[in-house]
Parts: structure tokens; C-alpha cells; sequence
């Protein structure tokens, strides 16, 4: 692993002890609500909470880290890291300025708590209704596998579903034929021939173009041609999102009619109206704290840090995750000690490896602060609606939800559906430690005080053990 200067690390650990002497509030910020539908969106801009992040070069994942792979294994190949910064390439044109929906319609967050899926699908006839598919050990119907990816990449689902009637019409058409049928998202990829793999890289280029922009590294969009377009200056993070995918499935001569009067935007707003009502505000709020999160195993216990900053889910969610182990056994075997609330909260979900820790009151992962937990064995797993304190059981680490050839422990953040980095204005504490990435993913360092510990495989305290 390439290690940081030494100025660098010592600004960090000096940042570290800055922070520690600030108040850290118990309890979630809440959204700050919108003066008025239409009233913009804030972005990436000087003053935001991803102000400090740093343009990151694009270099060769680190050699020992396990990561935790796509759904199947399967790289989602098109789809590019949101956190590397991509030099603007030659353009071939400008996309003129415009707001397609407000930030909060693109997350899995506040404005997606009250929408009924079921209920909205209740009495159409479209060929989603009866489709049904084996995802991995089970079968899910249509309705399933829109929901799994919207929490699973924390999009919002309306968004998804929109997509699936503009290009495949599975929403309305009891028979869609071609590539209507096998690939209803617009991605013609014989790698991809059904809905969740579909829906997961639609949900993947959303994250792409959102996370870009709130982290300062996309300026463009591609086409399926290739060709690059600009955004436009100050586009809002949930538009650029859109207009990441719209690109992906357009080519030159179809883009224009894509973004016109009867493209995408009608799709949506004969299904949902008009975008600008579901408008809750930014996501993150200026001037946000994290609460208090303690570590998430007993005290006394040492775990290992194996992973730096990376993916919170899928490669266009930002560098907001990272893993730990123990050292009490090898391979996919789940580990004997347990995984345990960071705060007090209620377990939102809780399937398939993935656990959702609400901190908010009203238990949804969606609104306020989430904590997510990935790879959690089924054996002792906390279950739905659990209501939990900080310091009570979760699980016991596992390979489960995805390819994993370790068992380990993922945890990410998240507030009003939007994955948080950990290098950010809202730094990633757990306990009397502070988290932060390096210039490659799965690298990076966990410092309290004036301790530092490296994210590596090395199965030595002194150099990544936690506790």
C-alpha cells in the first residue's frame, strides 16, 4: 500500500484532535425544509459539507483488499467511479442549463418515505406486474426487485420505475417484445438479459452522475456513442444524476428528442406529475454533525481494519464504507463475535446480509441518519422492526449479500437517503476514532489522537488493529 507523506498524515491526525474537542450532538439533524417548490437545490459548491474533498486520481485498486463485489460478480463495466476525477474530455457540445427534478427525488430518502409502491401498481396490467425472476436464492416478482435495488443503492424507486416505462413500457405493456423485453432499462448487454441486473446498472449511473457532482469529479456525461457532452455550471446533483443515465441510453441523434418535450420528463410526470412537489430540501444540510457512533463491537475487543474507504454500494456511491474483521478465523466461516449497534435506533431491514439501522424516531432508513451494515450472517441476525440500543447485537460477520472471500464487516452512513463519505465535512467517527480515505480505494487510515492504524490485511494490532 502507498502511504501518505508525512505532513499529510500528521495534518490529519491534527484535524483528528481538533474535531475531538468539538460537541457532537445525540441526535440527528434534522432536513431543513424548502421555503418554496422550485427553489433550487444547493450542490457542490464552496461552503458545502464535500467542500475539503480533494480531486482524486484514478489508480490501481490496493492488491489486498477483499471488496465487496457487484451483485453476481458481475462489474458494472460501463459505469465509471464517481470518486476518481475524470478530466474533461473534447466536448461535443454544452447541455443548456435546467433543473429535471430537485436532489431529494433522486435518493432513497424523505421524499420516497410516503410513496406506496404497491399501491401504485395495484390495478395496472403492465408486463412488471406479473414478471417475476431468481435472484441469487430466491424468486422475486417485479415488484421485489425495484424495491431491493432503491435500497440497495438508495435511489428513489418512483425514479426507477419511471425509467422502466420510458424504455421498456413495463409499467402499461402486458407484452413488450425485443429489446423492450430483455433489456427494459435501455443497456443492450448480453451480460445483462433481466430486470435486477438492468435496473442495478440504471441505479448505478444515477448514483454515478449524482455523487459526481456533489463530490466535484464529473463535468460530463457520455452517450452511448461515446460522445461527451458538458453539464451545465451549477447543475443540481439530482439532475445531473438523470442526465447520466438519459445519456447512457441515448445516442447522438436521439439525445435532443430524450431531453425534449416528449421524452423522459413526460414518462415521469404522466406517472407522478410534476417532480418540483416532492421537493424536501437538500439532503444534507450546511452545517451538519454526525451523532455519536460508538464502535460496532464490545469493549475490550480488538478488530482488525481491512479496509480503507470505498464503495458504499456499488461503483457510483461514494468512498463511504469501511471493513473490519477479527482474527479468530479464516475464510467465509461467520465470525463468533458479534456486530453491535453503533447508536440507539430500530433495525429497518434486515435480509440478504444488508442491515439498516434507523436512528430516526420513526424507524425508517430513509429519513435521517441510517447506519448500514453489509455482509451480516442469517444465524443470530437482529430482524425488522427490532428496536435496539447502542451496544446491542446485530449479527455476527459473514460472506452473506454478495461475493466475499472473507468474512468481514461492511458499515457505511447515510442521512435522508444520501450516502456519505467518509472524507467530508462530516467526518466518519466511530467511537474515539476518525476514519478517512487514501488515493486508491480500500486504503486509507483510522486515527484517534495521535494513533494511527492502517487499513491493510496484516493481521497485526500494532498496525491495524481497532479497539
Amino acid at each position: 500500500m502507498k502511504r501518505v507523506g508525512s505532513l499529510l498524515l500528521m495534518a490529519l491526525v491534527a484535524a483528528n484532535v481538533a474535531l475531538a474537542q468539538g460537541p457532537v450532538p445525540e441526535t440527528p439533524t434534522p432536513p431543513t425544509p424548502v421555503a418554496a417548490i422550485g427553489t433550487p437545490v444547493p450542490t457542490a459548491t464552496a461552503g458545502s459539507v464535500f467542500d475539503f474533498l480533494r480531486p482524486r486520481p484514478s489508480p490501481t485498486p490496493a492488491p489486498t483488499a477483499t471488496p465487496t463485489p457487484p451483485p453476481f460478480g458481475r462489474p458494472l463495466r460501463t459505469v465509471s467511479n464517481a470518486n476518481r476525477t475524470l478530466g474533461a474530455s473534447k466536448s461535443s457540445g454544452s447541455i443548456p442549463a435546467m433543473k429535471l427534478i430537485p436532489d431529494s427525488e433522486l435518493v432513497n430518502g424523505p421524499a420516497a418515505a410516503g410513496f406506496d409502491m404497491g399501491a401504485f401498481l395495484d390495478g395496472r396490467r403492465g408486463y412488471l406486474t406479473r414478471y417475476s425472476e431468481r435472484v441469487r436464492d430466491e424468486v422475486l416478482s417485479g415488484e421485489q426487485i425495484i424495491d431491493r435495488v432503491a435500497y440497495q443503492f438508495s435511489v428513489n424507486p418512483r425514479l426507477l420505475l419511471a425509467m422502466l416505462e420510458w424504455q421498456g413500457g413495463w409499467l402499461d405493456d402486458p407484452n413488450p417484445t425485443g429489446n423492450a423485453r430483455l433489456y427494459p432499462y435501455g443497456e443492450i448487454n448480453a451480460q445483462r438479459p433481466n430486470l435486477y441486473l438492468q435496473v442495478a446498472w440504471a441505479a448505478a449511473r444515477l448514483n454515478e452522475g449524482y455523487y459526481g457532482v456533489r463530490l466535484g469529479t464529473r463535468q460530463q456525461v457520455a452517450l452511448d456513442s461515446g460522445a461527451k457532452l458538458d453539464l451545465p455550471a451549477g447543475v443540481n446533483a439530482g439532475t445531473a444524476g438523470l442526465m447520466s443515465y438519459i445519456a447512457a441510453v441515448s445516442g447522438s441523434r436521439t439525445w435532443a428528442q430524450a431531453m425534449g418535450e416528449g421524452g423522459f420528463m413526460a414518462t415521469y410526470r404522466s406517472l407522478f406529475g410534476d417532480p418540483a412537489q416532492y421537493d424536501a430540501g437538500p439532503p444534507v444540510p450546511a452545517g451538519t454533525q454526525q451523532p455519536k457512533l460508538r464502535l460496532p463491537w464490545a469493549e475490550g475487543e480488538t478488530w482488525l481494519f481491512t479496509g480503507g474507504a470505498h464503495s458504499a454500494w456499488g461503483v457510483g456511491a461514494p468512498w463511504g464504507a469501511v471493513d473490519f474483521t477479527t482474527a479468530s478465523v479464516g475464510g467465509c466461516q461467520p465470525l463468533p463475535e458479534w456486530a453491535l449497534a453503533v447508536a440507539d435506533g430500530t433495525i429497518a431491514r434486515s435480509r440478504n446480509g444488508e442491515v439498516g439501522l434507523s436512528l430516526h424516531p420513526g424507524g425508517d432508513e430513509r429519513v435521517g441518519w441510517s447506519v448500514f451494515y453489509m455482509h451480516v450472517g442469517a444465524v443470530g441476525r437482529a430482524a425488522s422492526g427490532t428496536r435496539v440500543l447502542a451496544g446491542d447485537r446485530i449479527g455476527h460477520p459473514a460472506c452473506d449479500g454478495g461475493l466475499s472471500i472473507a468474512a468481514h464487516l461492511h458499515i457505511a452512513r447515510k442521512l435522508n437517503g444520501e450516502w456519505l463519505p467518509a472524507l467530508s465535512a462530516i467526518p466518519y467517527t466511530l467511537g474515539a476514532w476518525t476514519f478517512t480515505e487514501d488515493e486508491a480505494e480500500y486504503d486509507g487510515y483510522a486515527i484517534k489522537g495521535g494513533e494511527v492504524r492502517e487499513a491493510t490485511e496484516t493481521r497485526d494490532p500494532a498496525i491495524n488493529g481497532i479497539h
